[in-house]
């Protein structure tokens, strides 16, 4: 429980805001800014990372922020949380693999997450489409060579 304290504290430090920024006086309820901070917490976590790792304050970011905004679109789009693909910083579950590699295949970083869903049915924990599984055994067929 002191560790949970310990970040809220680290937390409202660094964004300038008191506890009622995310809560309700009862501490009962989220507001609005405290869901979106419980996603990005749960990125944290999955990521192995601290806030200052893509915040600065609560209105500057690093060079991390624009990317990570990519991640949470595509992790929205393709209803997953960061874990399904993250397990600590730098270390890829073996699903993040193979986004990884799709990534650098498909230029998703210059035309973003939509474009996944050329080979993906959305929203089915990735799922291929037809084309997702053409793509996938021209792949594996190239591995062969």
């Amino acid at each position: 429980m002191e560790e949970r304290f310990s970040q809220v504290e680290k937390i409202s430090k660094l964004f300038g805001v008191e506890c009622d920024h995310c809560h309700n006086e009862e501490l009962t309820v989220f507001t609005e800014n405290g869901e979106i901070s419980k996603k990005m917490m749960a990125a944290s976590v999955a990521l192995g990372v601290d806030c200052d790792y893509c915040h600065i304050d609560g209105k500057r970011y690093t060079e991390k922020e624009n990317q990570a905004r990519n991640m949470f679109e595509l992790s929205e789009t393709m209803a997953v949380e960061c874990n399904f693909c993250h397990m600590g910083k730098e270390k890829l579950t073996s699903r993040g693999l193979q986004a990884k590699t799709a990534f650098l295949t498909r230029d998703w970083a210059t035309k973003g997450s939509k474009q996944c869903l050329e080979c993906h049915i959305e929203k089915k924990q990735f799922a291929l489409n037809f084309y997702g599984w053409q793509v996938l055994n021209a792949m594996k067929g190239l591995k062969g060579m």
